[in-house]
C-alpha cells in the first residue's frame, strides 16, 4: 500500500543549510534554545498565515501533540505591503531591508525572548536560499515602478 505499490516515487530532500542543520544537531546554548523554540520561530519566518480549522479533540494530554484539520487547508498571504500605520508580517517583512525586517521581527511581542543571533541567521539563510523571496522583491520593484494612478493585483501560484 504504501506510495501506491511503488507507483508515487518522492523527489529526493534537499541538504539542510549548514547553519540550520547545525541548529538542528549541535549542543550549544543556541541550538538548545532554538530546539525548544523551534515552532515560534517558525512561526516568525513564516511566510503565509496557516486557514483552517482545527481539530484539538485529539489532543488529550497522553501522548504527542496532532495536528489534525478539518476541512481544507490554505494559505493566506495578504497584501504585499502593510496597511499605513500597521507592522508589516508574514512576505511583507521579506521586501525590507534585512536589518529592519529583523527589528521587525525582535520587536513582536511573541519574540521577545527569542535570541536575536539565531533569529538573525535563520533569517540571512531564507534571504540567500529560498527563491520565492526573489519573487516578492521582484513584484516590489514592479509595483514601485508603476504611475500612482495604476492599480495591479500580483498572484502567486
Amino acid at each position: 500500500m504504501c506510495c501506491f505499490q511503488g507507483k508515487i516515487k518522492l523527489a529526493p530532500l534537499h541538504n539542510l543549510p549548514p547553519e540550520l542543520r547545525n541548529l538542528y544537531t549541535s549542543q550549544t546554548p543556541q541550538a538548545k534554545e532554538f530546539q525548544e523554540n523551534i515552532r515560534r520561530y517558525n512561526n516568525t519566518l513564516a511566510m503565509t498565515s496557516l486557514g483552517c480549522k482545527v481539530d484539538e479533540s485529539v489532543n488529550r494530554g497522553n501522548g504527542p501533540y496532532v495536528f489534525k484539520i478539518q476541512g481544507r487547508l490554505s494559505h493566506l498571504a495578504g497584501s504585499l505591503l502593510p496597511q499605513e500605520e500597521e507592522s508589516p508580517v508574514y512576505t511583507q517583512l521579506y521586501i525590507y531591508d534585512p536589518a529592519e525586517a529583523l527589528n521587525h521581527r525582535m520587536q513582536h511581542e511573541a519574540n521577545q525572548n527569542l535570541n536575536r543571533q539565531v533569529m538573525a541567521e535563520l533569517q540571512d539563510m531564507l534571504y540567500r536560499t529560498h527563491s520565492a523571496i526573489q519573487f516578492y522583491k521582484q513584484a516590489y520593484k514592479i509595483t514601485q515602478e508603476m504611475p500612482n494612478h495604476q492599480q495591479c493585483r500580483i498572484a502567486l501560484h
